[in-house]
């Protein structure tokens, strides 16, 4: 990455994962109508990579080589997890999407839809 594009990254990673999506779950807990556990899982990835992608961000300037090697390797096994988690979260959501809008008669049963909120929730598991 460049050093030009790096601090627009680390801005749209602070104010968008730092701040915009913290104080989009804490509304959603104030809010009468509930969010499905998705859409809240959805913001918690999210909010898990924006922290591990500016880790590095958080370091004190000068890095010397002992102290920093923890770091870097945290760091990148952070990035590794939330890569993967956030890929994950975003594909259930849009599964859940898909069953609200383009199926809905599967979705609004009552006899259908704990079970399919169930398995969309836990289809992080696998």
């Amino acid at each position: 990455m460049s050093a030009v594009n790096r601090p627009i990254l680390l801005t749209l990673q602070i104010v968008g994962g730092h701040v915009g999506l913290p104080i989009l779950l804490v509304t959603f807990c104030f809010v009468k109508r509930k969010r499905s556990m998705v859409v809240i899982h959805f913001c918690i990835s999210w909010i898990i990579f924006s922290i591990s992608g500016s880790l590095q961000s958080y370091t004190p300037i000068p890095l010397h080589l002992i102290t920093s090697q923890g770091l870097c390797l945290l760091s990148q096994a952070a990035d590794d997890g939330a890569t993967i988690m956030t890929a994950l979260s975003t594909l259930s959501l849009l599964l859940n999407l898909y069953l609200c809008l383009v199926r809905p008669s599967w979705f609004v049963n009552p006899n259908y839809r704990p079970w399919i909120e169930k398995a969309v929730r836990h289809s992080l598991a696998v």
